[in-house]
């Protein structure tokens, strides 16, 4: 299994994220938004830490192409 640690490392290295895979939810979102390329995506799969995540507009504006949510 690989850690958070180096997984934002990585993303770092490779000059930021396409897409962001989130089942967590909460503050990891904003801090997995920090890590994304200009016109990512971002698919929101869950709450898993209890939180809905808050995606503030000025960020999704300028990198996001795209945002889904799941429903179920």
């Amino acid at each position: 299994m690989i850690c958070g640690a180096t997984v934002i490392a990585v993303a770092r290295c490779l000059k930021g994220v396409g897409v962001l895979y989130d089942p967590v939810g909460g503050k990891l979102t904003k801090e997995g938004m920090k890590l994304l390329n200009p016109a990512a995506h971002i698919l929101v799969i869950g709450f898993a830490s209890g939180e809905v995540p808050i995606i503030p507009t000025n960020i999704a504006l300028v990198k996001v192409n795209e945002l889904l949510d799941s429903c179920l």
